[in-house]
């Protein structure tokens, strides 16, 4: 997953991975039961592919990312928080549905509780 997350830096890159069907095994990984690292890496690769790529954002919110983002946001470590709250930030801009079911899910108290941390304050308040 962090190999993942550092090349998706670029559209081609982010293209192959969407192509490989990758998106489905990084959801996967955001399971607070995986490794840390592991899924601190997978929700900073939601973010890079979730950035201004609708098409990509949607098939990540089909594979029900948005209520493991507001997990890792509740109750992973301090990067996985900081990641999940930028990718719900990207998966929510202009998705009303989105940011309901993130809301529903417990986003909002958990968002805001990342505004009294030192990390995550522009990703929280995008995803608010």
């Amino acid at each position: 997953a962090g190999a993942l997350m550092h090349v998706t830096m670029s559209e081609e890159a982010r293209a192959a991975i969407v192509k490989a069907n990758a998106i489905p095994r990084l959801c996967e990984l955001l399971h607070l039961s995986c490794e840390p690292e592991v899924s601190s890496q997978a929700a900073g690769a939601l973010l890079n592919l979730a950035s201004d790529c609708q098409e990509y954002a949607n098939l990540i919110v089909k594979q029900g990312a948005v209520s493991m983002l507001v997990d890792l946001v509740k109750d992973g470590p301090d990067l996985a928080r900081e990641y999940s709250a930028g990718a719900l930030m990207n998966l929510a801009r202009g998705e009303t549905d989105v940011a309901e079911k993130a809301a529903k899910h417990g986003a909002i108290p958990a968002l805001a509780a990342l505004l009294s941390k030192p990390f995550g304050h522009s990703e929280s308040l995008g995803a608010l």
